[in-house]
C-alpha cells in the first residue's frame, strides 16, 4: 500500500552510519510517526506531497558510538493542495534501541495549514500596527504635546510614571509597557505584549 509519505527524499547521506540506518524499517518508524502526527491537522484535500529527510551530523566524524547527534535528523515536508500548501520544518530523533522517532525538545509536530498561515499573518500584522500606534502615542507622550493619557489600544487610563531621568507609561490592562530614558532620549525599554 502506498503512503502519502513515499515522497520522502532520504539523505544523501555521506556517513556509513546513515547508510546503514536509513532502511526500510527505518522508513515505516518515519512513515507511522508522521501519519500519526501530521494527518489529523490537514484540513484541505491533499494533491501531492513531497519532502526531505537529511541527517543534521551528515559525516562520519560524528557518527561515533558516543555521538550525541548521529541520530538527529531534519524533516521538510509538505502537502500541497487546492488552496494552498501545508508544510511542516522540524528536527527529529530517532530512536534506534526501541525504533521510533520524537520531535526534538519535545515540542509537538506542528503542521503549518493554509489557514494556521493566514491566521499568524494575522496576529503578526496587528501586532505590527499596534506596536507603530503605541509608540506613535509614546512619542506624543514624551514630547509632551498629549495631555490625556489614554491607552491607543483599550482607550483605559494609562499609568504614567516619572523622575530622576525616566519616563515610564504602561497600560493597567497589560496592553504595553513602556519605560523611557529622558537623559539620552533613548528607549531603555519597550515591551508590548497582546492579548492580555
Amino acid at each position: 500500500m502506498t503512503s502519502l509519505f513515499d515522497t520522502i527524499v532520504y539523505g544523501p547521506f555521506e556517513a556509513e552510519y546513515h547508510r546503514d540506518l536509513v532502511d526500510d524499517q527505518f522508513k515505516a518508524a518515519l512513515r507511522d510517526f508522521l501519519s500519526q502526527h501530521l494527518l489529523p491537522q490537514v484540513d484541505h484535500t491533499i494533491l501531492s506531497t513531497e519532502g526531505t529527510l537529511r541527517a543534521r551530523a551528515n559525516a562520519d566524524r560524528f557518527c561515533g558510538p558516543h555521538s550525541a547527534v548521529r541520530n538527529c535528523f531534519f524533516l521538510d515536508f509538505k502537502f500541497r493542495g487546492v488552496d494552498g500548501d501545508s508544510d511542516v520544518s522540524e528536527q527529529l530523533w530517532f530512536q534506534p534501541i526501541i525504533g521510533e522517532f520524537e520531535v526534538a525538545m519535545g515540542r509537538p509536530l506542528y503542521l503549518w495549514t493554509p489557514e494556521r498561515k493566514i491566521e499568524r499573518e494575522s496576529k503578526r500584522r496587528k501586532h505590527e500596527e499596534d506596536t507603530m500606534t503605541v509608540r506613535s502615542a509614546m512619542r506624543l507622550l514624551t514630547a509632551d504635546s498629549v495631555h490625556r493619557s489614554i491607552c491607543p489600544l483599550c482607550d483605559t487610563k494609562l499609568t504614567v510614571t516619572g523622575g530622576d531621568g525616566v519616563f515610564g507609561v504602561c497600560c493597567p490592562r497589560g496592553c504595553f509597557k513602556y519605560d523611557f530614558s529622558i537623559s539620552n532620549g533613548k528607549q531603555n525599554d519597550f515591551r508590548l505584549k497582546m492579548g492580555m
